[in-house]
């Protein structure tokens, strides 16, 4: 997830940690916050059962090099509360497979109208549930990752 802090809500953090659980390899890939943003992720992912070093935080790439970084990435989580926008058109532009979970609002419906235009509507979930199963799936499957590229 290269998404703000703020898009960040709650349940899907829990889902996060969860995925992370089933997928003992994976990494969590976020954009840097303040200090105190990522202590508290940190600690919370401690606190779930979570070893903190998994969740890795990064800069704002420079504009040159974003696609190229992003596309060493191998599985983009989407933020259901707010979706990604600008970031989820570089990432499939970076051949980097999408999940999303859609809401009700345009805010929560921009990565599914994207997954959807790039063929790969099997990525966009049903429920948080569906979310976190298809994240575990695909987290643990190099061969079905591909298939999404």
């Amino acid at each position: 997830c290269f998404n703000q802090l703020y898009k960040i809500e709650p349940d899907v953090f829990l889902a996060w940690m969860e995925i992370l659980k089933a997928v003992p390899k994976a990494k969590l890939w976020l954009l840097r916050f303040t200090p105190q943003g990522e202590e508290n992720l940190r600690k919370q992912a401690k606190k779930l059962g979570v070893d903190p070093s998994r969740l890795v935080f990064h800069d704002q790439f420079p504009r040159e090099r974003e696609f190229r970084i992003k596309g060493l990435a191998e599985l983009f989580l989407d933020t259901p509360l707010f979706n990604a926008h600008t970031t989820g058109g570089d990432v499939l532009w970076a051949a980097i497979p999408v999940l999303t979970l859609p809401g009700e609002n345009f805010a929560q419906r921009v990565a599914s109208g994207l997954v959807f235009s790039a063929n790969t509507p099997s990525l966009i979930a049903r429920n948080l549930e569906d979310y976190k199963a298809l994240a575990a799936l695909l987290a643990s499957s190099p061969s079905l990752r591909a298939n999404f590229k």
